[in-house]
């Protein structure tokens, strides 16, 4: 595994939004550095809808699948 990899969670969300785009609290780890970025833990199935939600339109997984065993399906 590369050492890198080991300083930052397995899965970091990077969510970009046109408009300013709403915390997400319940999100694991989520963090809003401004109105058009935000970074999180690796989100549920479920909270994707949230994201949505929320104005965000882009997410970026910055871990590899198989780092991840919990991957949604065309992550892998």
């Amino acid at each position: 595994m590369d050492a890198r990899l080991a300083l930052v969670p397995l899965v970091c969300l990077a969510c970009f939004s046109a408009n300013a785009a709403g915390p997400l609290p319940e999100i694991q780890k989520f963090h809003q550095y401004t109105p058009s970025l935000s970074v999180s833990g690796q989100p549920r199935r479920n909270q994707f809808a949230a994201i949505a939600a929320a104005g965000y339109k882009v997410v970026v997984n910055v871990a590899s699948a198989d780092s991840n065993p919990d991957a949604i399906g065309d992550e892998k």
